[in-house]
Protein backbone atom coordinates (compact mmCIF):
# COMPACT_ATOMS: atom_id res chain seq x y z
CA UNK A 1 0.00 0.00 0.00
CA UNK A 2 1.46 2.97 -1.28
CA UNK A 3 0.09 5.10 1.99
CA UNK A 4 2.78 3.52 4.22
CA UNK A 5 5.58 4.49 1.72
CA UNK A 6 7.21 7.54 2.32
CA UNK A 7 9.17 9.23 0.00
CA UNK A 8 12.97 9.45 0.33
CA UNK A 9 14.89 12.57 0.65
CA UNK A 10 16.01 12.97 -3.06
CA UNK A 11 11.80 12.24 -4.11
CA UNK A 12 11.02 15.21 -1.41
CA UNK A 13 13.55 17.79 -2.94
CA UNK A 14 11.63 16.74 -6.28
CA UNK A 15 8.21 17.81 -5.10
CA UNK A 16 8.93 20.90 -3.23
CA UNK A 17 11.19 22.08 -6.18
CA UNK A 18 8.36 21.32 -8.82
CA UNK A 19 6.07 23.37 -6.40
CA UNK A 20 8.50 26.41 -6.64
CA UNK A 21 9.24 25.99 -10.06
CA UNK A 22 4.86 26.39 -10.68
CA UNK A 23 4.45 28.97 -8.31
CA UNK A 24 2.64 26.39 -5.70
CA UNK A 25 1.84 27.16 -2.28
CA UNK A 26 4.20 25.46 -0.37
CA UNK A 27 2.52 22.81 1.92
CA UNK A 28 4.45 20.49 4.46
CA UNK A 29 2.58 17.27 4.38
CA UNK A 30 3.73 15.51 7.68
CA UNK A 31 3.34 15.91 11.15
CA UNK A 32 5.30 19.42 12.15
CA UNK A 33 5.65 17.31 15.91
CA UNK A 34 7.73 14.61 14.47
CA UNK A 35 11.09 15.60 14.89
CA UNK A 36 12.66 12.74 12.50
CA UNK A 37 10.08 14.08 9.78
CA UNK A 38 11.23 17.54 10.45
CA UNK A 39 15.17 16.45 10.59
CA UNK A 40 14.83 14.66 7.20
CA UNK A 41 13.56 17.61 5.03
CA UNK A 42 14.94 20.49 7.04
CA UNK A 43 17.23 21.30 4.44
CA UNK A 44 15.30 21.27 2.02
CA UNK A 45 12.05 23.40 3.21
CA UNK A 46 14.82 26.10 4.67
CA UNK A 47 16.29 26.77 1.44
CA UNK A 48 15.64 30.49 1.31
CA UNK A 49 16.36 30.27 -2.14
CA UNK A 50 14.06 27.83 -3.41
CA UNK A 51 11.41 29.78 -1.01
CA UNK A 52 12.67 33.22 -3.58
CA UNK A 53 11.76 31.27 -6.84
CA UNK A 54 8.49 29.91 -5.34
CA UNK A 55 7.36 34.17 -4.74
CA UNK A 56 9.31 35.53 -7.23
CA UNK A 57 7.08 36.43 -10.16
CA UNK A 58 7.29 37.12 -13.96
CA UNK A 59 4.03 37.19 -15.59
CA UNK A 60 3.70 32.97 -15.70
CA UNK A 61 4.39 30.38 -13.58
CA UNK A 62 6.99 27.63 -14.36
CA UNK A 63 5.92 24.57 -16.79
CA UNK A 64 7.20 21.56 -18.56
CA UNK A 65 10.31 22.90 -20.72
CA UNK A 66 11.33 19.46 -22.20
CA UNK A 67 11.31 15.70 -21.50
CA UNK A 68 13.05 12.43 -22.74
CA UNK A 69 11.33 10.53 -25.18
CA UNK A 70 12.33 7.71 -22.93
CA UNK A 71 9.49 6.72 -20.39
CA UNK A 72 9.96 5.06 -16.72
CA UNK A 73 7.16 3.21 -15.31
CA UNK A 74 6.25 5.37 -11.68
CA UNK A 75 3.35 4.73 -9.11
CA UNK A 76 0.46 7.10 -9.32
CA UNK A 77 -3.48 7.35 -8.69
CA UNK A 78 -5.80 6.43 -11.22
CA UNK A 79 -7.50 9.36 -12.54
CA UNK A 80 -11.26 8.64 -11.29
CA UNK A 81 -8.97 8.43 -7.89
CA UNK A 82 -10.36 4.86 -7.05
CA UNK A 83 -7.01 3.22 -7.14
CA UNK A 84 -3.93 3.38 -4.84
CA UNK A 85 -1.67 1.80 -6.25
CA UNK A 86 -1.77 2.42 -9.90
CA UNK A 87 1.34 2.26 -12.39
CA UNK A 88 1.87 5.10 -14.89
CA UNK A 89 4.38 6.18 -17.33
CA UNK A 90 6.74 9.29 -16.59
CA UNK A 91 9.48 10.94 -19.02
CA UNK A 92 12.48 9.18 -17.81
CA UNK A 93 14.09 12.53 -17.68
CA UNK A 94 12.11 16.05 -17.69
CA UNK A 95 13.09 19.88 -17.44
CA UNK A 96 10.86 22.30 -15.50
CA UNK A 97 11.62 26.06 -15.64
CA UNK A 98 10.05 29.30 -14.66
CA UNK A 99 10.88 33.43 -15.20
CA UNK A 100 12.59 35.34 -13.17
CA UNK A 101 12.40 38.88 -12.53
CA UNK A 102 15.53 40.52 -14.44
CA UNK A 103 16.04 38.00 -17.03
CA UNK A 104 16.95 35.20 -15.07
CA UNK A 105 15.48 31.41 -15.33
CA UNK A 106 14.87 28.50 -12.65
CA UNK A 107 15.21 25.44 -13.68
CA UNK A 108 14.66 21.98 -12.09
CA UNK A 109 16.17 19.03 -13.96
CA UNK A 110 14.49 15.33 -12.79
CA UNK A 111 15.45 11.92 -12.90
CA UNK A 112 12.54 9.65 -12.78
CA UNK A 113 14.85 6.90 -14.09
CA UNK A 114 15.97 4.13 -11.93
CA UNK A 115 19.73 4.37 -12.95
CA UNK A 116 22.08 7.40 -12.90
CA UNK A 117 21.26 9.88 -16.13
CA UNK A 118 22.33 12.73 -17.39
CA UNK A 119 19.88 15.68 -17.62
CA UNK A 120 20.60 18.68 -20.00
CA UNK A 121 19.23 22.29 -19.56
CA UNK A 122 20.00 23.76 -23.70
CA UNK A 123 20.11 27.49 -23.35
CA UNK A 124 18.26 27.73 -26.56
CA UNK A 125 15.36 25.58 -24.75
CA UNK A 126 14.96 28.27 -22.52
CA UNK A 127 16.12 31.34 -25.18
CA UNK A 128 12.99 30.09 -27.36
CA UNK A 129 10.14 30.46 -24.19
CA UNK A 130 11.79 32.81 -22.33
CA UNK A 131 13.77 36.11 -22.88
CA UNK A 132 16.55 34.81 -21.18
CA UNK A 133 19.21 37.85 -21.33
CA UNK A 134 22.25 36.09 -21.00
CA UNK A 135 22.15 34.14 -24.41
CA UNK A 136 25.01 30.98 -24.99
CA UNK A 137 26.54 32.34 -21.80
CA UNK A 138 25.00 31.75 -18.36
CA UNK A 139 26.17 31.79 -14.96
CA UNK A 140 24.54 29.09 -12.99
CA UNK A 141 23.61 28.94 -9.76
CA UNK A 142 22.90 25.68 -7.91
CA UNK A 143 19.57 26.12 -5.36
CA UNK A 144 19.86 23.13 -3.42
CA UNK A 145 24.05 23.46 -3.01
CA UNK A 146 23.84 27.29 -2.35
CA UNK A 147 26.21 28.02 -4.88
CA UNK A 148 27.73 29.40 -7.62
CA UNK A 149 28.77 26.88 -10.51
CA UNK A 150 30.33 29.27 -12.62
CA UNK A 151 29.45 30.03 -16.57
CA UNK A 152 28.96 27.73 -19.08
CA UNK A 153 28.33 27.82 -22.73
CA UNK A 154 25.67 26.88 -24.66
CA UNK A 155 23.71 24.21 -22.24
CA UNK A 156 24.14 22.80 -18.16
CA UNK A 157 24.25 18.90 -17.81
CA UNK A 158 23.86 17.87 -13.98
CA UNK A 159 25.91 14.71 -15.05
CA UNK A 160 25.01 11.55 -13.60
CA UNK A 161 22.02 12.33 -12.10
CA UNK A 162 20.80 10.21 -9.52
CA UNK A 163 17.37 8.03 -9.74
CA UNK A 164 14.70 10.08 -8.06
CA UNK A 165 16.44 12.88 -8.10
CA UNK A 166 17.20 16.51 -9.61
CA UNK A 167 19.19 19.67 -9.52
CA UNK A 168 17.68 23.18 -9.27
CA UNK A 169 19.02 26.01 -10.76
CA UNK A 170 18.89 29.60 -11.42
CA UNK A 171 20.33 30.99 -14.72
CA UNK A 172 21.93 34.51 -14.89
CA UNK A 173 23.89 36.94 -17.08
CA UNK A 174 26.66 36.51 -13.86
CA UNK A 175 26.91 35.87 -10.94
CA UNK A 176 24.51 38.17 -8.20
CA UNK A 177 22.63 39.56 -11.06
CA UNK A 178 18.54 38.67 -11.29
CA UNK A 179 16.28 37.96 -8.66
CA UNK A 180 17.17 35.26 -6.07
CA UNK A 181 20.87 34.62 -6.36
CA UNK A 182 23.52 35.69 -4.06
Amino acid sequence: DRDSIAMNHSEAKIQFGGECILSSPLWLSFDPTNATAIDSVWDIITNTEAIAVNKAWAGAPGGLLTKSAETTPMWCFEPDRTSKNATCSFATTMVWSKPLPNGAVAALLVNNGVGHNDVTLAFDDVANVYNLTCGAHCHVRDVWGRQNLGMHSGAYTAAGLAPHDSAFIILNTSAGSGACSS
